[in-house]
């Protein structure tokens, strides 16, 4: 199969082949895919998803890749990647409407353009929109949800769906896309009221610095390598259990901030793996808590 199927079947954005996964993947790290594709339109990822059904192939989804590790192998098929393309922004009776591929540091900063806050939790926060939606990304100053009016998505045949955020079953790093799978295109998004800018920009800036120093901000990692366990932080856990600084290969345990695995600059994707599962065998051993990985493997995200 060529790459000229997609233009022929009506796709008009970008077709790669071959492409190498590292290079969209806050890890660098990932082997080529078969079939790279950046849909410039709604109408664009319907081409992508018919034509991949219909062809056979595996497709799976991307948006910022900041939470993702791809496979050293890469992947046969098609990555529909929605960052560079569903970018689209729209300011509508005080609700943002925001493409899937829109950065969240790019959504933040629109709405500071609108004097509307309710988004500095997200400034920093090294993802896509379609992707916060997905896994309801968040921290301790707010989460996808919090902001969430309506999102629109695509099931696996192509039809377009529109859901109200309150049946989306949003809790902890969940939607109901882990259970029902949707390509989120486009989020209706609303803020917390008006306010002074330079006030908005203060809360943003606060974050960013509040973040740099806590986490590996400059390393090449994926942020939390594992989920929240009740009552506790994995970053605690790992550091009481002797893995500050553990290292498999050039996969290493951030001295930083416990809870980060970052990419010294030569790891491999089986060298990440092999040490979660290290950490997860020690901090088991130790505190007798089963850590739970937040990191997704490419891989297991197929959609199609």
């Amino acid at each position: 199969m060529k790459a000229d199927v997609f233009v022929r079947a009506g796709f008009t954005g970008t077709v790669l082949l071959k492409e190498p996964l590292k290079r969209h993947c806050t890890f660098c790290i990932g082997g080529p895919a078969q079939f790279f594709l950046v849909p410039r339109s709604v109408e664009d990822a319907r081409v992508a998803l018919q034509l991949a059904g219909q062809e056979g192939l595996p497709l799976y989804i991307l948006g910022g890749g900041s939470n993702i590790l791809a496979p050293d192998e890469g992947l046969r098929g098609v990555v529909l990647c929605t960052r560079g393309g569903l970018e689209g922004l729209a300011f509508e009776d005080g609700l943002i409407r925001a493409g899937a591929g829109v950065t969240d540091e790019a959504l933040a900063e629109y709405a500071l353009e609108r004097n509307l806050a309710g988004f500095e939790w997200i400034f920093d926060i090294p993802g896509t929109v379609g992707g916060a939606v997905f896994m309801n990304a968040g921290n301790n100053e707010g989460d996808a949800a919090s902001n969430a009016t309506l999102v629109r998505w695509l099931d696996r045949g192509g039809v377009l769906h529109e859901t109200a955020a309150s049946d989306l079953d949003f809790s902890y790093r969940h939607s109901v896309f882990h259970s029902r799978p949707g390509l989120v295109v486009e989020a209706l998004l609303h803020g917390s009221g008006q306010d002074d800018p330079t006030a908005i920009r203060a809360r943003m800036d606060a974050g960013r610095a509040l973040r740099k120093s806590k986490f590996p901000a400059e390393a090449l990692c994926a942020g939390s390598v594992f989920k929240r366990p009740k009552g506790d932080y994995a970053g605690r856990l790992i550091e009481v259990s002797g893995c500050g600084g553990l290292k498999i290969g050039d996969a290493k345990v951030s001295e930083k901030h416990k809870g980060f695995i970052v990419n010294c600059g030569q790891a491999t994707g089986q060298e990440v793996r092999d040490l979660v599962r290290e950490v997860q065998r020690r901090v088991l051993d130790s505190q007798g808590v089963a850590l739970e990985p937040e990191v997704c493997l490419l891989e297991d995200k197929r959609f199609i």
